[in-house]
């Protein structure tokens, strides 16, 4: 690389970003603030070679304008344009950290991914990850680092100094995005650079006030802008703004699907152990009819038997006999009752008609 070149650090909070900018640098920062906020900015030189510049970007999940730092960030990327970034991704959370991989690509500057925490994933986690099938995906060179043990940026430093990366293609997202982004770049015309129109078109299609105010379209311009968004928005049922997060997302499931392996996809649980052995070609047959003896034998033989002698003689013999003696007898006393009340009734009012027939006598 060339005198005064800069390097831009980037990255998710807790990625190890700092981290590798110490190592990278030797630690001897110079620290101050952003103009205009009051984010730290660190910058410094690289150790292995000091006519390169090492600035340490703030830490950020997005490069949407709504924080300081995703502001400072953004706006170093794009108007100071350094001639080349490094993008910090933690290996342990590929997927959320891709996120801001795919907006640094869409802003074109040349770029390497450092994969940091390396030793963690490797220790801690059953997935690994393919670093090249990564690299062929984002069509970006992609190192494994451990920002933690400077023995093992080697690799990392020699990326940095080597000549810039070849230009990469911007990523692609669903075809009917595509389109509308196409006919917003046509809109946009000769306003800028035609390696920014793509980045301004997303833009747009984010309705981000900054860019839109910084645009100063036409009415006739604006108009055609909303109709552009109103169709996907109708396309895809959806906001513009959720339309480009869910595209990223999906591609970065793409790339997920690629590149990385899951260990326990490799492992036999125990049902397919199980599996294996009762649909093997010889044993299938023999183990059908063992299983089926044994179902025999069980339920007529043994268990089968009990059950059944213990039913019919105590529960149906015994228990259920006894009580359903009592309840018939109780039905028939129900029964006879009104009948033996009249012949009490009888009964009575015939000895009282001896009784008197008596006294008169």
């Amino acid at each position: 690389m060339t005198v005064d070149e800069t390097l831009a650090l980037v990255g998710n909070p807790n990625s190890g970003k700092t981290t590798l900018f110490n190592s990278l640098t030797g630690a001897k920062q110079r620290i101050g603030n952003w103009p205009g906020v009051t984010v730290e900015r660190k910058s410094s030189r690289l150790k292995a070679n000091h006519a390169l510049i090492v600035e340490d970007l703030p830490g950020t999940y997005s490069l949407s304008p709504y924080s300081s730092e995703e502001i400072v960030t953004r706006d170093f990327l794009f108007e100071q344009q350094p001639d080349l970034v490094l993008n910090v991704v933690d290996a342990r959370n590929l997927e959320r950290n891709l996120y801001l991989t795919l907006q640094v690509m869409e802003i074109g500057r040349p770029l390497i991914v450092a994969l940091n925490m390396m030793d963690v994933l490797e220790k801690a986690s059953r997935r690994t990850i393919n670093l090249k099938k990564l690299s062929y995906a984002l069509q970006v060179p992609v190192i494994g680092t451990t920002a933690t043990k400077p023995g093992a940026l080697k690799e990392l430093v020699q990326a940095i100094q080597a000549p810039l990366p070849k230009p990469y293609a911007f990523p692609e997202y669903d075809p009917r995005l595509e389109s509308a982004l196409s006919m917003l770049e046509e809109v946009i015309g000769k306003r800028v650079e035609a390696d920014r129109s793509r980045w301004y078109a997303i833009k747009l299609f984010e309705k981000d006030p900054q860019v839109t105010a910084q645009l100063a379209l036409t009415p006739a311009e604006q108009k055609q802008v909303t109709e552009i968004l109103h169709t996907a928005e109708h396309l895809f049922d959806d906001a513009s703004d959720s339309i480009i997060v869910n595209a990223r997302y999906d591609f970065i499931a793409r790339v997920m699907a690629m590149c990385v392996v899951d260990k326990t996809d490799f492992v036999m649980s125990v049902s397919d152990r199980i599996d294996r052995i009762v649909t093997d070609r010889y044993l299938a047959m023999p183990i059908f009819v063992l299983v089926m003896w044994a179902v025999y034998y069980l339920s007529i033989q043994t268990i089968g038997t009990i059950g059944t002698d213990y039913l019919n003689d105590t529960v149906f013999g015994g228990w259920l006999r006894f009580w359903f003696s009592i309840f018939s007898v109780r039905l028939v006393l129900r029964q006879l009752a009104p009948c033996t009340g009249s012949l009490v009734m009888h009964a009575g009012r015939g000895a009282r008609s001896v009784t008197k027939q008596a006294w008169l006598i």
